[in-house]
């Protein structure tokens, strides 16, 4: 296979001659505040530093790194610190002394600062000659003596492969202490009698990737759980902190540790972070993502759907009240072939007969991604006595084979013959990926 070396930083700079020249223009000061952001900006946060007047610049930097600080309202900025310890890696073992070029201008530096350091090297030779692999990423690299990219040449099946690969890579991975801690997060929305939206994070995290330490107590792992609503101009309106502590015993045969965290919040838009932290290794898991929370609806309306491992019955006072049930919840959406996916979602302004109950029809639709037509289709009616009403759904998955799939359910009173709906994606795998 014929290979050719250039760097990836003069390859940008050729194919984005603008963007160089726009960089070419700006002061020492603006050039060295350009330069701290660069490897991981998105091209609409660089576009915005550009469009800047230079007075504005150092305070958008300040706050371009309080949008990626996996623990907001805390002294640190873990992801800011981990930015500067890998600069300085690149600085201490990538620089080329005899061209004056430090390490962070280099290919291998620019990797290293977007992504940390590899999974795996390979092949290291003279100078930085080696190969980095990430596996979680998909991306493998070749470095000359120079620390610069080795490509495929254009043209090449491992040229597109690499193409693809690089594109659909993310801006840097961020990785605390040990490494990172496997996170997986599903979320729904739900309103409040109030008229307020109530917004459920799931998350799960396994327990294999906890260290287990050694005490005069006994063996313990210990996980900080933080959480902050920032409003949509990044202000905190809610912070909550706590730690779990487990012992081996504690955790459940999968080695799964599963949780819910309840918002209650006006309609609106949100920032929601959240970062957990072994604190025994500070390995750590973040999340961040924009919420959208509508206003309440004053007719027949349907909620997100959410996906349970299991469901317990609480009370048969009312089977349509949410406080009936306890879930333990799916984050993953991840359900074994052959077992039962739980789901459940709520149904708002049922328009109630005389009698104070409305018949809804309820129509429950699966379709594989990659099957035609649907896999699984029925109807089941339900007698309701409540305006706001909790629905638990049941599917059989027996027979459905390993897919992704969309659950769809429509809901429809048929006094009316109005209909709602709601979707969400799961999966179906055998035990190995359980």
């Amino acid at each position: 296979m014929y290979y050719r070396t250039i760097s990836l930083l003069l390859l940008v700079a050729m194919l984005l001659g603008g963007c160089a020249n726009r960089i070419e223009k700006l002061s020492p000061e603006d050039r060295e505040l350009y330069d701290d952001i660069a490897y991981i900006a998105t091209p609409a946060e660089k576009e915005e530093f550009f469009n800047l007047p230079s007075e504005e610049r150092a305070e958008w930097v300040e706050k371009f790194w309080q949008r990626r600080d996996p623990t907001p309202g805390t002294p640190r900025n873990e992801r800011r610190e981990e930015h500067l310890r890998r600069v300085q890696y690149t600085i201490d073992n990538f620089s080329l002394k005899s061209a004056n070029i430090p390490g962070w201008k280099t290919d291998i530096g620019r990797i290293y600062i977007k992504y940390g350091p590899p999974d795996e090297i390979l092949n290291k030779d003279v100078g930085l000659r080696q190969d980095w692999i990430y596996y979680d990423l998909g991306l493998k690299y070749r470095f000359d003596e120079f620390g610069s990219i080795i490509y495929p040449f254009p043209g090449d099946q491992e040229y597109e492969v690499f193409i693809r690969r690089q594109n659909a890579a993310p801006l840097d991975r961020f990785l605390h202490g040990g490494g990172k801690l496997p996170l997986d997060v599903d979320w729904a929305r739900f309103y409040t009698p109030e008229n307020q939206v109530q917004l459920e994070l799931y998350y799960e995290y396994s327990a294999k990737a906890l260290y287990f330490a050694e005490t005069d107590s006994g063996t313990w792992a210990t996980v900080e759980h933080r959480f902050s609503i920032l409003d949509i101009n990044e202000n905190e309106i809610e912070s909550r902190v706590f730690e779990q502590q487990f012992t081996p015993d504690d955790v459940s045969a999968d080695n799964s540790l599963r949780h819910r965290e309840t918002f209650t919040l006006d309609p609106g838009e949100y920032h929601v972070v959240m970062s957990l932290t072994d604190k025994n290794n500070e390995r750590m898991a973040h999340f961040r993502s924009l919420f959208y929370l509508p206003e309440p609806p004053d007719s027949l309306q349907i909620s997100d759907l959410a996906f349970a491992h299991t469901v317990e019955l609480l009370s048969t006072d009312s089977l349509y009240a949410p406080e009936s049930y306890r879930m333990e919840p799916n984050p993953t959406r991840r359900f074994r072939q052959g077992g039962v996916l739980y789901c459940y979602y709520d149904i708002y302004h049922i328009p109630l007969n005389t009698d104070g109950t409305a018949t809804i029809e309820l129509e429950y639709r699966v379709r594989g991604q990659n099957l035609m037509g649907d896999v699984m289709q029925f109807k089941e009616t339900r007698t309701i006595d409540r305006q706001n009403a909790r629905i638990i759904g049941v599917l059989d998955l027996e027979n459905a084979p390993y897919d992704t799939y969309n659950l769809v359910v429509i809901a429809r009173d048929q006094k009316s013959g109005i209909s709602v709906s709601t979707t969400k994606t799961f999966q179906i795998v055998g035990w190995s990926l359980y």
